[in-house]
């Protein structure tokens, strides 16, 4: 017998003598069926780059959506003793589904399904489905753009060129640079300092509040801002600055509510305010929007009257002789086309003026502007389409502004501010 054959021979004894032992059944376990965050990676654009902005960090399900499911326990593997007797082995420990806020555990008890839409929160084995979207360490490559169904909020800040679009309301608890925030359907509030730097924008169906804002473009319900404002191109139905040293300065603000301001202006800038009467605003801009689409179809117009002048120069000049039939057919497009425009530029004409009378029949309109302390540098007002520049001596004074008599002191207590 050969060496190996003898450690062979050996071996089969040794086990022989000892059995073998039985393998214990694999534990049970809860299958996640969601897209983990992150599982997808970066999105690819048309040109095959990657963008590291959009990571989809977020696992957001609708109502009814399937959660989790459970994987039954392994059996085992049996083994054998010594005289070769059955060794049975044990089973695997089963999985519990454990069911959190916004999901529920299905009838047979082997699946986990959302009761609501929201993001999906795993947090020591217990599945949520939250209608809040709670970022801890704020919002940047690590989670990449935020576009969510529910609110948001961010424990930090929001770094340059990031978005966060939500359906509902949006918290950031820090600051944002160079940033997009966008509420469809709530509030926007920036405890920190909102730095647009030209590129940053803030849009909100309803109010937003906000401590800095700098270089940004902001259109919202209405707008509270608690320190200062500088050089932001903003809309809104209705601004107030609360707080008695709080200073808007630089830009434009057009405004088609009341404004409660403080501080306006500062030395070596110029600050333009714009009031106007929103329904005033809409006809006239669906006004000017109606005769630009009148000149261009003037234009056609004329071209094709050109047209068929030439047509007519021609069979002046042709006689009795047969216009080629290409000629014709090109002619008779010509003046259908022609009598289309006219039609079109009637109709155009007759909608401006239904405007223009509209318009007429809106009466007198009034807002207030409050200026509850200083006016500094070069400060306009453009006051339902007339202009007025506000002084420093102005400052401190409720001002009724009528469409019809301009600019006219209150003489009411201005608004209290902190």
């Amino acid at each position: 017998m050969s060496e190996s054959e003898a450690k062979t021979s050996l071996t089969r004894s040794s086990t022989a003598e000892a059995g073998i032992p039985p393998v214990p059944g694999e534990d049970g376990k809860v299958v996640l069926v969601f897209k983990s965050p992150g599982q997808s990676g970066p999105k690819l654009r048309t040109d095959g780059t990657a963008d590291y902005r959009e990571m989809e960090c977020v696992a957001q399900v609708r109502a009814g959506a399937l959660l989790a499911r459970l994987q039954p326990p392994g059996p085992g593997i049996s083994g054998r003793d010594a005289q070769g007797g059955i060794l049975l082995a044990p089973p695997g420990k089963p999985a519990q589904l454990q069911s959190g806020p916004g999901t529920r555990i299905s009838e047979d008890g082997q699946t986990l399904l959302a009761e609501r839409d929201g993001a999906v929160v795993v947090k020591s084995g217990v599945i949520s489905v939250s209608s809040v979207l709670e970022l801890e360490k704020g919002v940047d490559f690590r989670t990449g753009n935020i576009h969510f169904d529910g609110e948001v909020r961010v424990k930090g800040n929001v770094a340059e060129g990031f978005r966060i679009e939500a359906a509902g309301n949006i918290l950031v608890q820090g600051d944002a640079e160079g940033a997009a925030l966008i509420s469809s359907g709530g509030n926007i509030q920036v405890t920190g300092g909102f730095f647009g730097e030209g590129k940053g924008s803030i849009q909100a169906k309803g109010e937003v509040k906000i401590a800095i804002a700098r270089q940004a473009e902001i259109k919202c319900g209405t707008l509270i801002v608690e320190k200062a404002m500088q050089d932001c191109q903003v809309t809104t139905h209705g601004v107030t600055v609360p707080k008695r040293d709080g200073r808007i300065f630089g830009g434009r603000l057009l405004c088609f509510g009341t404004a409660r301001l403080a501080q306006v202006g500062a030395e070596g800038c110029r600050t333009e305010l714009v009031l106007r009467d929103e329904e005033e605003e809409a006809m006239r801009a669906e006004k000017a929007r109606l005769q630009a689409l009148e000149a261009k179809e003037k234009a056609v117009a004329e071209e094709l009257d050109r047209k068929l002048r030439s047509f007519k120069s021609l069979l002046a000049k042709a006689g009795n002789t047969s216009i080629p039939p290409k000629v014709a057919a090109d002619m008779k497009v010509c003046a259908e086309t022609f009598l289309l425009s006219r039609r079109k530029l009637q109709n155009l004409n007759s909608e401006w003026v239904m405007i223009d009378q509209r318009l007429s029949a809106l009466g007198d309109r009034q807002q207030s502007l409050c200026v509850a302390g200083s006016v500094e540098g070069n400060v306009h007002l453009d006051l339902l389409h007339y202009r007025h520049l506000l002084e420093a001596r102005d400052g401190g004074r409720e001002f009724l502004i009528s469409k019809e008599k301009g600019l006219i002191d209150r003489a009411a207590p201005i608004l209290a501010v902190e």
